[in-house]
């Protein structure tokens, strides 16, 4: 009878390309959060501008939320990634003592029977007690598949911050030259004439379009209180006839440069979704030095002009220096 005990002890570097793997994507994901997050502050804080074209001013504040809390993740995922990585390696020792069940007393015979093909065996029993002392604590959060590398996808994610960096947008969206001449026909005195067969009223408004009007006060409007003044009477009896002052972005006509539309974008959520509103306007001399898309500052008089069962809002303005160029407005949407 023999007593064996055998002493173990291994070392296992637990380290593969796997783990790379995860490690790398982790600390990309966490540099992108943080990417993220900074550039929602920024633009909450410096880059107001953008912000404003990008956004309505109602979204404003959930970007301000958002970055606090994508900087706030980024930072906890990083401190727990550090701690992963700083552990101890891993380190197994084993001790495995084998005793016999029982001992024989010199000369003492074992009989045991066995009925397997009727051999008689002189078998040991070991008895294993195993002494496990483990350096660590087994991470099977990532082992149990494989993280591979996709550097692809990281490119998809840089692209808003690339956008960020250089600055876009930095403008309203653009306007082309406008076709819609409807409200404004020609620049003949028969089109000045507001509709209807009141001859009087017909003779004054073209005696008020030539008449000089260089000194005459004029009013400052919002820009979509004078488009919704046709909507109503009493809007249009207020304002009718009257000097005003409104800024907007010039649109062109692209048959007429005495005829152009005054344009501001209105949006509900985001910078795709903008839609131009305009007002139509003439002038008696033409405009032939200002760009499409251009913030101009236009003083002119009121007139509504009946479209079938509505009417519609025209300004037409005395000379052409009534139509000059002006800064844009800090806030470029409408509401």
């Amino acid at each position: 009878m023999s007593f064996h005990e055998h002493v173990h002890e291994h070392v296992h570097d637990h380290h593969s390309g796997g783990d790379d793997s995860y490690y790398i994507d982790q600390l990309c994901m966490v540099a992108i959060s943080g990417a993220f997050g900074t550039v929602c502050l920024a633009l909450y804080f410096w880059q107001t501008k953008m912000l404003e074209l990008l956004l309505g001013p109602q979204f404003h504040i959930y970007v301000l939320i958002s970055g606090i809390i994508l900087v706030a993740l980024a930072v906890l995922r990083a401190g727990a990634l550090w701690a992963q990585v700083g552990k101890a390696p891993h380190a197994h020792q084993h001790s495995h003592d084998h005793e016999p069940d029982h001992e024989h007393a010199p000369g003492e015979a074992c009989n045991h029977e066995h009925g397997h093909h009727e051999h008689e065996h002189q078998i040991q029993t070991h008895a294993h007690s195993h002494g496990h002392a483990h350096g660590h604590s087994h991470d099977q959060s990532h082992a149990d598949h494989d993280h591979g590398w996709a550097p692809w996808r990281y490119v998809v994610l840089l692209l808003p911050i690339v956008l960020f960096l250089l600055g876009i947008p930095n403008k309203p969206p653009a306007l082309a030259e406008s076709r819609r001449e409807d409200y404004t026909a020609s620049a003949e005195i028969a089109g000045l004439a507001a509709a209807g067969s009141d001859r009087w009223a017909q003779f004054c408004l073209v005696l008020a379009y030539f008449a000089d009007s260089s000194k005459e006060e004029s009013r400052p409007i919002d820009f979509m209180t004078l488009k919704n003044a046709a909507d109503t009477k009493s809007m249009r009896e207020y304002w009718d006839k009257e000097m005003i002052t409104v800024r907007g972005q010039y649109q062109p006509s692209a048959t007429n440069d005495r005829i152009f539309n005054l344009v501001r974008f209105k949006i509900n959520c985001c910078f795709n979704d903008a839609i131009p509103i305009s007002i139509p306007m003439r002038c008696r001399e033409s405009l032939p030095n200002i760009k499409s898309g251009e913030w101009v500052q236009v003083r002119g008089r009121v007139q509504f002009q009946r479209t079938g069962n509505s009417f519609v809002t025209i300004v037409s303005a005395p000379t052409s220096k009534d139509v000059q160029l002006d800064a844009p407005d800090p806030q470029p949407w409408v509401q």
